[in-house]
Formats: C-alpha cells, sequence, structure tokens
C-alpha cells in the first residue's frame, strides 16, 4: 500500500466516506481534512491516470474531481479516458516532417520536456498541418477554471448522471494556439500512456468556450522518441464530463534520428559497453520511455522505491521493476540499502543526443540472447514471439544470468518485457 493509499485509508475512517458516499453517491472533502492529518492535498488528490488511484478508490470504483480552489468531490464516476496507442505499423508509416535547421535552442533530438515538445510540433509545420491553418500561441499555465456546472456519468449500475458544481478550481494548459476560427488547447505528456484525466482537457474546454465566440478544440499530445501522437477530442454534450469522444488521431515522426537496420545490427554485434554484475531480477519492465523518465529523476541523486513511485506517479512495485531493470542495463546500481543512483554509463547516457541514448540501450539490451534473437527475426512474422524458440532462449537467460528455471507464468511475463523491448527497437528503426 502506498503512502497515498495509507492516507485515503485515514480519511475514510475520519469521515466515513464509504457510507456517507453510499448515501448521496458524491461527498466533499476540503483541504482543511488533508491538513488535520498533515499531509498536503495536492500530493494526495492528482491522479492523472488509473494506475494511480489509492486502494480505496479502486475498492470503491470512485473518482475525483476538484470543485473549487480548496475542496474536491468524491464519488461513484470516472474520470478516465482510454488512449488506444499507434501500433507498430502505423508509427513505420508515420507521416516524417523535418525540423527547421537554424534553430539553435530547440533540436529534435533534445526535447525532454511537454513544453519543447509543444514548441517542436509548431515549429515543424505539424500543428499547421493538423488543424488546417496558421495559428499564434496564446494561453497557457496555470489560471482559474471559473464557474460552472456540469454533469458526469455514474458508475453505478444505471446509475442516473451526477451534477457537480466548479467554483474557480484551479486548472492548467499546456498550451493553446488561436486561429482565425477556433482556439486549440493542448495537454500534452512526453511519453505514450494508456489513459488519462479527462479533467485536463474538460476544465480548459468549459473556461474557454463560455468565454470567446470561436470554436474550442481539446488536443491530447503523446509523444515517445520522434513519435507525435495527436488526437483531437470533442464533447458532444458540452455539459457532460463523460461525453468525451476521440476524433481525428494523427502520428507524426519529427527528426528524423532513426536507426536503419544494418546500424542496429552494428549497434547489436558491438555488445553491452557495461555488463551486470550485481545480483538482479530478470527484467520486467515493458515500456522503455520510463527508462529514460527515471534516468532524469535520479539526476538529482539516489532515490528509495518510494520516493521513485511518487516521482514518476507509479506504484512501488512498478518502481521496483522500473529501478530493478536500469540495474540489469548497468545504467543504474545500488547506493545504499534500498536505494539507487546512476552509474558510471548512466551518467554518459545523460549526456548523450537521442541517437546516442538509444545505441546505448540497444547495447545493453543485447545482454539477452533472447532480445538479440528475436530482433533478428522477419518483422513482418507476429509469431516470432510466440514460438517454442523464443522460449527457449529466455530460458537461456534464466539460466546464464539467474542460476534459475522460472515458472511458466514467470517466464510467460519475462518474455512480454523481451518483446517489448524488440517493438521500442522496432520503432526507431530495427
Amino acid at each position: 500500500m502506498t503512502k497515498v493509499s495509507d492516507t485515503w485509508e485515514l480519511l475514510n475512517e475520519r469521515l466515513n466516506l464509504e457510507e456517507m458516499i453510499e448515501l448521496h453517491q458524491i461527498w466533499q472533502v476540503t483541504a482543511e481534512d488533508f491538513h488535520k492529518i498533515n499531509v498536503q492535498p495536492r500530493l494526495n488528490t492528482k491522479f492523472d491516470s488509473r494506475k494511480n488511484l489509492p486502494d480505496l478508490f479502486v475498492r470503491n470504483n470512485w473518482g475525483i474531481l476538484p470543485n473549487s480552489r480548496n475542496s474536491y468531490v468524491v464519488g461513484k464516476f470516472n474520470i478516465f479516458c482510454d488512449v488506444v496507442l499507434p501500433n507498430d505499423l502505423e508509427k513505420v508509416r508515420a507521416k516524417e516532417l523535418i525540423p527547421h535547421t537554424n534553430l539553435q535552442s530547440l533540436k529534435s533530438d533534445d526535447v525532454y520536456s511537454e513544453a519543447s515538445a509543444l514548441n517542436l510540433l509548431y515549429s515543424s509545420g505539424a500543428l499547421k498541418q493538423l488543424i488546417g491553418s496558421d495559428s499564434l500561441p496564446t494561453v497557457s499555465g496555470r489560471m482559474g477554471s471559473g464557474e460552472f456546472e456540469f454533469n458526469i456519468n455514474s458508475s453505478r449500475e444505471q446509475g442516473s448522471a451526477l451534477s457537480i458544481s466548479n467554483n474557480k478550481s484551479t486548472m492548467e494548459i499546456d498550451a493553446g494556439f488561436e486561429t482565425s476560427d477556433s482556439l486549440i488547447l493542448f495537454e500534452a505528456k512526453n511519453i505514450f500512456i494508456d489513459d488519462f484525466n479527462i479533467r485536463q482537457l474538460y476544465f480548459p474546454f468549459r473556461k474557454w468556450e463560455r468565454q470567446i465566440s470561436k470554436t474550442v478544440r481539446p488536443f491530447l499530445l503523446l509523444k515517445q522518441e520522434d513519435i507525435f501522437f495527436v488526437t483531437e477530442y470533442s464533447f458532444d454534450e458540452p455539459s457532460n464530463f463523460s461525453s468525451i469522444k476521440a476524433k481525428a488521431k494523427h502520428v507524426f515522426r519529427i527528426g528524423p534520428f532513426r536507426f536503419d537496420t544494418k546500424q542496429i545490427q552494428e549497434i547489436i554485434e558491438a555488445g553491452p559497453r557495461a555488463r551486470v554484475s550485481e545480483k538482479v531480477p530478470f527484467p520486467q519492465a515493458d515500456n522503455v520511455a520510463n527508462f529514460q523518465r527515471l534516468l532524469e529523476i535520479l539526476a538529482n541523486g539516489p532515490m528509495n522505491k518510494s520516493e521513485i513511485a511518487e516521482a514518476l506517479e507509479f506504484d512501488e512495485r512498478q518502481s521496483d521493476y522500473y529501478s530493478n531493470a536500469l540495474r540489469f542495463l548497468c545504467l543504474t546500481a545500488k547506493s545504499a540499502p534500498g536505494e539507487v543512483a546512476l552509474s558510471a554509463l548512466g551518467e554518459s547516457y545523460l549526456t548523450a543526443t537521442e541517437l546516442e541514448r538509444n545505441a546505448i540501450l540497444i547495447g545493453q539490451m543485447s545482454q539477452l540472447k533472447s532480445f538479440t534473437w528475436l530482433a533478428s527475426q522477419d518483422a513482418t512474422k507476429s509469431d516470432a514471439k510466440a514460438s517454442d524458440e523464443f522460449r527457449e532462449k529466455v530460458l537461456e537467460d534464466f539460466e546464464v544470468f539467474f542460476g534459475q528455471k522460472p515458472e511458466a507464468s514467470t517466464l510467460f511475463r519475462r518474455s512480454q518485457t523481451v518483446a517489448a523491448w524488440v517493438s521500442w527497437l522496432r520503432s526507431i528503426g530495427g
């Protein structure tokens, strides 16, 4: 159980939340309620993904939304929208754009923040292709949401819509661009995600659709490596939070900084720059983009799994998975009991360009024979990762690195990680 989950269990005891929500469907929790137990409200109420929800919310199928600067409503409603990410083929077929070569302060291989990703989208011409006209940057940053009423669908079976009053809660807009007839609002993530909090699009949409005469168009930008995945959303019923719909999806590749097949082969043949020497578990961390996020956070110093979980909005189990995977890749090492820190190779990674970073990762992944074998297979044959030969390669890796024969369920999960790494490799040209 995480610290956030512990906080909500304590609030449940003090405020009888389960009983109150069962009776009234929604219940208000104030900033003062958090202060009375000596915790900060924002750290315990900001859930950008389902995986961040505290145990109490998961058990009861609850959601939470701010309804003023100092209070929140909790109840049986869903606040998340699922994302259907582009597949490998869609990534390969992504429209390629070349950014301005005369920009010295914005380079496509050095984009590690949401703000820079949005600037690159704008300066490369991708935004103009998305919206079909010229635009100028206007609104951005933290601001008040204003006052408005809205409905949200109940998560109870056959439950009616719930009515919520929002009274000047705080919100944030990553970027806004205005055209002759519309206002384009962006929420950006420098990583691919499985779902997002609808509030991040809905509150800005409601604020501005009431203040201006132009059409307000909400967009979500996800960036991973050189892939920019942009989805436009609409709210079919502007007064209904739950009426969100994905309209148009676009996949761009802005760079280029991809490898060709020959370069991938050369990197794998050259082998790892360092080999794992400490005892670590077989990697179980599928999202390669999280490696970069964690390494950049560790640039500030050693961290334990609780600190990593809080910084990356993970649970502590995921924190273990990713920190252990980076130890296997020799990019981090134990610095003290329960702590990890950057290794010398990890420090080199952080000073490298995007291409060099990916080359380091590929070389370190090549320690696993199962990785190099699957990477050498025909990418059009999707059955390779389900083959007996791949399974045998993963078993060999278990014996070489860990001196054990895993159970079938463990073997399957670790095989999935290796397959995910190879999928990432294919997305950058392998």
